[in-house]
């Protein structure tokens, strides 16, 4: 039992001994842990001492006072210790052996050499290798630098290339999301050019969503820029004078973007020569503002000397040749000699089918616009298999959501609409709605039109209620996007004039024509064709209204214009006889109205179904 006891006794012994040592060991760990603490921490001090030491010298001197380099020191390091936390006196004993060690070894940096060299009032030295030191860490800042900008102009690059490749697929915010990324690697102040390029390109890509007031400010900085550091006459200025040309011409601002392509042509003529690609471009811009302007005959000249031109300098079968003849077609068809048109049409078809192959879209844009002549002319049948064609051939190429083949589907959709199909009509227009607000955004120009376009073919179903509730929609759309005064919204609202009107809402409709007519005459002219089709319908809400004198008048006026625009037998004349008829029968003067209720009935007989004008779009206005 004893022997138990002192077992215990004695490992219990053991235990209380193993512990007091393992507390001492701790002890001691702890003791040279913090050791090794004070130590790091007193190097970083001196180091720190170190690299203030020159800096703290030079500004410890007072202007005016005389002090010995000892005294400077001296007072320096008191300085240091102070700001460090140093006890007094230190830094005069451990600092010229702290710096000695640091010179002397071999994997010293330069600068903390050169520092190491100072401490030691080693000043010749100092300065020597301060400036090696400088100059290899300028080389390194440099090269740093300039790498860093070749990655930073690589990045913009790929960003821009990224939004092209987006825009070719006409995906446009994509494209104008790249292009935003890339507008974060440039500075107006640093490099205003390469700030102004990228820029350029997204007022490009705002044209193609339709952003036309986006655009024209975004250029007009481009503008500032390019003039300032280029000149005027630089070639890049003067491309950006151009697109802000068609940027005001797409906003209906027409005789301003008159003014500018004049100024923008006179330029190129004078710096790049009469006979330039781009001077003939801008010409071309120029005829297609005054043909909008309804300056057909201007117009007309325009297109002729223009062509003349790319015939002998770029060649009759050079693309922009084809496309300024194209254009001239459509002059021709718009002031209604439907025939030369057509044979035009066809001539640069057959051009462009030879030269770039028939599935070539600028092939199938001349195919579309054939349609439409032949559909102005009445053909309808003819006109719905060409666009049925032409169709089939863009699904394939460019894709069904492609905006070339949605003006085909929507002008397909015009012709059955023109043929009194007006179920086909509205079920086709809603699907062409549909992809354009998908594809360009409800508020792109064309998806506009497009819903305007539907309205009218439920005002042909007798759906007035209906057909008021989209006018209404889409104006209040075009007048926050476009403006109150552009040619969409005024077309919009001459559509309106007529739902009214079609309601029995005959003072409410003539108001609404007489503000559109009052905003079409300014804007348009008095003789442009809108204007001209807004009094038609402006002497029929008169008439209905039992103001027979008043409409009278108007539809005198107003018939000759018709038949000059659109021709004697075109529907919309038609259309306008028999309202001038049901007029003089209203007044009693039975042998005039007969007489031109006869001509509007045999001329139905000629032509199917009723007619809405609309107008097609489909010129390019981005040609460079």
């Amino acid at each position: 039992m004893l022997g138990i006891v002192a077992l215990l006794l004695f490992l219990s012994g053991i235990v209380i001994w193993l512990v007091q040592t393992q507390h001492r060991q701790v002890a001691v760990i702890q003791s040279q842990g913090e050791q090794v603490g004070a130590i790091l921490e007193r190097n970083q001090k001196m180091q720190q001492a170190l690299v203030r030491l020159a800096q703290v010298e030079a500004q410890s001197k007072q202007p005016g006072q005389k002090l010995t380099p000892e005294e400077q020191r001296a007072r320096a390091y008191a300085v240091l210790e102070k700001e460090l936390g140093l006890s007094a006196g230190i830094l005069a004993k451990e600092m010229p052996g702290f710096a000695l060690e640091l010179y002397s070894r071999a994997d010293t940096t330069p600068l903390i050499r050169a520092r190491a060299a100072y401490a030691l009032n080693k000043f010749d030295e100092a300065e020597k290798l301060s400036l090696e030191a400088g100059e290899q860490d300028r080389k390194a800042y440099e090269t740093a630098n300039r790498v860093a900008d070749e990655r930073r102009k690589a990045a913009l690059e790929s960003y821009e290339l990224a939004s092209w490749s987006a825009e070719k697929r006409v995906q446009y915010a994509d494209a104008l999301e790249h292009l935003r990324k890339a507008e974060q690697l440039t500075d107006r102040a640093r490099d205003p050019l390469e700030w102004a390029r990228v820029q350029f390109a997204i007022g490009w890509v705002l044209y193609d969503q339709g952003q036309y007031q986006q655009v024209e400010s975004v250029l007009r900085e481009v503008l500032k820029e390019r003039e300032r550091l280029l000149g005027p006459q630089h070639p890049d200025a003067l491309a950006t004078r151009h697109y802000i040309a068609r940027a005001v011409h797409s906003q209906g601002r027409f005789a301003e973007a008159e003014t500018w392509y004049r100024t923008v042509l006179k330029l190129r003529e004078k710096v790049l020569g009469r006979e330039h690609r781009d001077t003939l471009i801008t010409r071309t811009n120029l005829a297609t503002v005054l043909d909008d302007q309804g300056k057909y005959a201007e117009a007309e000249a325009e297109y002729g000397a223009v062509i003349g031109v790319e015939q002998k300098v770029l060649g009759r079968e050079d693309r922009d040749t084809l496309e300024t003849r194209n254009n001239l077609a459509i002059v021709l068809d718009e002031q209604g000699r439907r025939a030369e048109a057509e044979a035009e049409f066809r001539a640069v078809l057959t051009l462009r089918e030879s030269v770039l192959g028939p599935e070539h879209p600028e092939t199938l844009t001349t195919r579309n616009n054939l349609a439409v002549a032949l559909d102005e002319q009445g053909k309808y049948a003819e006109a719905e298999k060409e666009y049925r064609a032409v169709l089939k051939l863009q699904e394939k190429v460019l894709g069904p959501e492609h905006p070339s083949t949605l003006i085909t589907r929507g002008n397909l959709a015009d012709t059955l609409q023109q043929q009194g199909r007006y179920e086909e009509a509205e079920e086709e227009y809603r699907a062409v709605v549909n992809l354009r607000e998908k594809v360009l955004g409800p508020e792109h120009p064309g998806t506009l039109r497009r819903r305007n376009n539907l309205a009218i073919v439920l005002n042909h179903q007798g759906r007035y209620a209906e057909a008021e509730v989209e006018n209404r929609a889409v104006i209040a759309v075009e007048q926050k996007v476009l403006g109150p005064e552009h040619p969409l919204t005024l077309e919009a609202r001459n559509t309106l004039a007529g739902t009214l009107v079609h309601e029995g809402k005959y003072a409410e409709g003539e108001a609404e024509y007489r503000t559109v007519l009052n905003l079409r005459q300014r804007v348009l002219g008095l003789e442009h064709p809108d204007t001209v089709a807004t009094r038609g319908g402006l002497a029929t809400a008169i008439a209905e209204q039992q103001k027979y004198t008043e409409a009278e008048l108007t539809f005198s006026e107003v018939l000759p214009k018709f038949e000059k625009i659109w021709g004697i037998d075109h529907p919309a004349t038609l259309e306008l006889c028999e309202g001038y008829a049901e007029c003089l029968k209203g007044q009693g003067k039975l042998p005039q109205a007969k007489e031109l209720a006869r001509r509007a009935a045999e001329g139905a007989r000629k032509v199917l179904g009723p007619i809405i004008q609309t107008r097609k779009n489909t010129r390019s206005y981005w040609q460079s």
